[in-house]
């Protein structure tokens, strides 16, 4: 059916399909061009009808290739009638699939937060703690939460790592502590954490935590800081930001970022507690919390514009939704999500 052999409505029908797929790839390719569009009144309807391009492109190619075989052995029967036939199975792809590919979403959904339970634990003072993320970590020190942990003395020792793809303890691991005064003292490893309201008040410039190490010392006490052989403590902290699942940015050399999933489901982040029973590690509570969307009906391909940054070509949603736990708000001198303990530090101010 090309050139001669194409009818009419043949001829009409490539040039409506070379026509959608060029506003396709601009669409796609061509974000700059389509929101300078978007930001004249004369290029707003344009804009607006390159947008639905992508979506029109799945819908019209997928019937065509139905089309084309029926145009072939049925060359008597009209081609208007055989492109409706054409066009049916994949409309009604368009409404199965989301519904089907929704339910399943929400499974996945479910079994990743169905888990989860116990409360937020008050651990004794005086433990010792591990804790490990999935964060990349090039110069590891003691932060704000370590030197409260210590500094607090809600915690004997400190003990940071990073945690592996299959959820194991990975090396190398970082043990930080109150120990006596000698040769490995090492205030270095300390980072520069400033006092919060609830620890010094209104005071301006507010003192830093590390103020409090002179107290120390005149106890026989030095901030240690040395590597660690094993995650042995009495509670394990594992916080997962899911980073081994996430997609990656824009494809090679350039090319848009595309994601054809039928299940937009992000994790954004674990936390779990384990209390340390002999040789045995009990959880004691874990939160999830998973970013999701439900597919729209019907299915529909779509590169939706982002001001603020690149986004990917993908099927048309119904918005975010948020399943499992939330994060409590950040307060400085709790370990939301962690322990229950008040771990703000005191005498950081001159009496």
């Amino acid at each position: 059916m090309i050139g001669k052999h194409l009818g009419r409505f043949d001829r009409w029908l490539w040039r409506v399909w070379l026509a959608c797929s060029a506003a396709a790839l601009i669409a796609v390719w061509g974000q700059v061009l389509v929101v300078l569009l978007f930001i004249t009144i004369v290029g707003a309807p344009l804009a607006m009808l390159i947008q639905q391009a992508p979506g029109a492109w799945v819908y019209l190619t997928l019937a065509l290739l139905i089309y084309v075989p029926f145009r072939l052995v049925l060359r008597r029967t009209s081609p208007a009638l055989l492109l409706a036939a054409a066009a049916v199975p994949p409309i009604a792809a368009g409404f199965i699939v989301p519904v089907l590919a929704n339910r399943e979403t929400r499974a996945r959904v479910a079994a990743m937060v169905g888990d989860d339970g116990g409360q937020v634990p008050t651990i004794s003072r005086g433990s010792s703690i591990t804790y490990v993320n999935d964060l990349p970590s090039e110069d590891p020190r003691c932060s704000d939460i370590c030197q409260r942990l210590l500094f607090s003395q809600t915690a004997s020792s400190y003990t940071e790592g990073s945690l592996g793809a299959d959820w194991a303890v990975a090396p190398p691991l970082h043990r930080y502590y109150l120990g006596p005064l000698d040769g490995r003292c090492n205030n270095a490893r300390l980072t520069a954490s400033y006092a919060s309201r609830e620890e010094a008040g209104d005071v301006l410039p507010p003192p830093r935590l590390w103020d409090r190490l002179p107290a120390f010392i005149d106890e026989g006490l030095c901030f240690h800081a040395d590597p660690a052989v094993n995650a042995r403590s009495d509670w394990l902290m594992v916080q997962s930001y899911f980073q081994h699942r996430r997609r990656g940015g824009a494809g090679a050399k350039g090319a848009p970022d595309i994601d054809f999933s039928l299940h937009p489901l992000r994790p954004e982040q674990r936390r779990e507690v384990y209390r340390r029973e002999g040789d045995t590690l009990v959880r004691v509570m874990r939160r999830t919390e998973v970013r999701y969307a439900l597919l729209a009906v019907p299915l529909w391909f779509e590169q939706p514009i982002a001001f603020s940054g690149p986004s990917p070509a993908r099927w048309r949603t119904g918005g975010d939704a948020i399943a499992g736990s939330r994060i409590d708000v950040y307060r400085p001198t709790r370990w939301n999500g962690f322990i229950a303990n008040d771990i703000r530090v005191d005498g950081l101010l001159a009496p």
